[in-house]
């Protein structure tokens, strides 16, 4: 996703936003990856930047996505992965499980949908 990024993290201005799993030692991280955006570019900054680690000594991180069905325009299941690179899913789901302690809350995103849609 694209937002902006504050001054004191950075340059400022919009930055696309990856979050990914990395996996590594039987242990999972939840980071983000930035990249500075101008004009809708991916400006390469010098030196690169490293992903931020969110959180760490994680037993598992699944995404989840919800969205309207094309052909019967109804809501989908949850699905694990989101295949229609022509449009967003309609809300995002994080669930974390820590190496220690209860699961976190699920955490569910609802996207903004495109110009001029209705819900």
């Amino acid at each position: 996703f694209v937002s902006d990024l504050p001054g004191y993290l950075g340059r400022g201005g919009p930055y696309a936003h990856e979050l990914q799993v990395r996996r590594a030692g039987g242990q999972e991280q939840l980071e983000v990856g930035l990249t500075l955006l101008q004009n809708g570019e991916a400006i390469e900054e010098d030196p690169p930047r490293p992903p931020e680690m969110l959180a760490d000594q994680l037993r598992d991180v699944r995404f989840r996505y919800r969205g309207t069905d094309p052909r019967t325009g109804q809501l989908t299941e949850w699905l694990d992965r989101w295949e229609d690179t022509r449009r967003l899913p309609l809300l995002v789901s994080i669930e974390i499980v820590p190496l220690q302690g209860p699961a976190w809350p699920p955490m569910i995103a609802a996207l903004p949908p495109p110009r001029g849609h209705r819900r």
